[in-house]
This record gives structure tokens, sequence and C-alpha cells, in this order.
């Protein structure tokens, strides 16, 4: 896990450039979903809902690709992670998600952050087309 969380601390960093404030959260939401998988009040559902967030960040042509749209790229990345992680909120609350959080920032301040900031860069449309790519169309 550290490796990819490396990785992407890095590769953002190191665009030229602006970077969007939301999209330097993505390692830390990488993170806490590679945390948050050893939590054992998941269900076998949540638990395929994790994985299929945490796929989405290594798949190379999904909806908005880094290579073509640099950091602004790992939006639906981001954007995939928060929603998932929202799920497992309102299934458990945030005291589960709390115990896997390594980010200095307050997690639930970053992830409310995250999944508004991407839904409204993305809009609707976009974001439906994200999640259908990722199988989780709700």
């Amino acid at each position: 896990m550290g490796h990819y969380y490396e990785y992407l601390k890095e590769r953002i960093a190191a665009y030229p450039g602006s970077v969007e404030g939301h999209i330097f959260y993505l390692p830390e939401i990488y993170r806490l979903l590679s945390n948050l998988i050893k939590a054992t009040e998941l269900s076998t559902g949540e638990r395929c809902l994790i994985l299929t967030s945490l796929g989405y960040f290594l798949t190379p042509n999904d909806i908005i690709s880094e290579d073509i749209h640099g950091p602004s790229g790992y939006m639906d990345d981001l954007y995939i992670g928060c929603f998932s992680l929202n799920l497992i909120v309102q299934a458990h609350g945030s005291q589960l998600l709390q115990q896997y959080w390594l980010g200095e920032s307050p997690m639930m301040e970053v992830l409310e952050y995250c999944l508004n900031k991407t839904t409204q860069d993305m809009g609707v449309l976009l974001s439906s087309e994200v999640l259908a790519f990722a199988g989780l169309v709700v």
C-alpha cells in the first residue's frame, strides 16, 4: 500500500503549474480505502465497494485520464473513492473510518469537501458516467 500512496503523492507534486486543492487529498483517500479494507465491521458488499474503488485508482484508461488531463485526471478517482467512503459513513458512521484515517486534516471535512468539489467540477452527467464505468450505478 505504501508504494502506491507515495507514488500518488510524488506524481501530484511533480505536475508543473497549478493543481486544484482537492486533488492533493487523493493519496489520503487512497490510504484510507486501503486501510479500511481491514475493518471487520464491513459486509462483503462493502468490501467489494472498497475494492472496486481501489481498482478504479489503478485503471489506466478510466473516464478522465491523468495522462491526458494531468492532475485534473485524478478527479474521477477521487470522486469514486469519496463516493464509496460516503456510503460506508452512511452505514456505519464516521467513527469507523476515523479509526483508519492517517491524514492531518479532519477526515469528515476532507471527505465532504472532496466529494462536493469533484461532483461540482464533473457535473451530474459525468459523475453518473464515472459510477457506471466502475459498476457502481445507484
